[in-house]
């Protein structure tokens, strides 16, 4: 995203230590680490959290582990202010010719935990912007299969910041497209089956 010009907050990836500290100095707080990729060592010590938040370089001394035992690189970003409701989301699915065959927006009401964790609420919520840029930056990151963006609205810059992809798999929030009569999964699902004809 940053490469091709996308709008996403201050960021910078680390995988050591050293990086982390030297990242530190040079973005704004509030800031936010999270694993470049979750694994399971992650997932075992922070279940419910996607990363970590920092107020200020000394809240990371209060964090009771070492982040690089548990992932071997991190996104450091900057925090956009608002809340929950702040959150939206396009979920796709593109072929194996990149084609886009479903899209689907929406917005978070409610994560758990708050700020920075997994979807608990949302609804429907239309928005041709967002559909274009998930759009254009997952297609020219050459996805095939299901994906999504999920982006933070900033009201002191009136601009969609893209926080969060997620690929190769449905997000939380997946079935409220399935409520609003789009199953992105089927679709998917009878687009392999096509291919591999079963």
């Amino acid at each position: 995203a940053l490469s091709e010009g996308f709008l996403v907050p201050k960021s910078v990836i680390v995988s050591n230590n050293e990086e982390l500290i030297h990242s530190l100095e040079k973005l704004r707080y509030p800031i936010i680490i999270k694993p470049l990729v979750r694994t399971e060592a992650w997932d075992q010590k922070n279940k419910y959290i996607k990363g970590v938040s920092l107020n200020c370089a000394t809240d990371l001394d209060a964090y009771p582990f070492d982040l690089f035992v548990m992932c071997d690189r991190y996104i450091v970003q900057e925090w956009i202010e608002g809340g929950d409701d702040q959150i939206y989301f396009c979920l796709v699915y593109f072929d194996k010719d990149g084609k886009e065959r479903a899209s689907f927006t929406g917005k978070k009401l409610l994560q758990w935990p708050l700020d920075n964790g997994s979807t608990s609420i949302c609804q429907s919520f239309s928005d041709e912007r967002l559909s274009l840029v998930t759009h254009d930056v997952l297609s020219s990151a050459g996805l095939v299969g299901l994906g999504s963006l999920e982006f933070k609205y900033s009201q002191k810059y009136d601009q969609y910041f893209l926080i969060e992809p997620t690929v190769g798999r449905n997000d939380h929030q997946s079935y409220i497209a399935v409520c609003a009569g789009l199953n992105i999964s089927k679709i998917a699902l009878d687009d392999l089956r096509e291919l591999n004809e079963f």
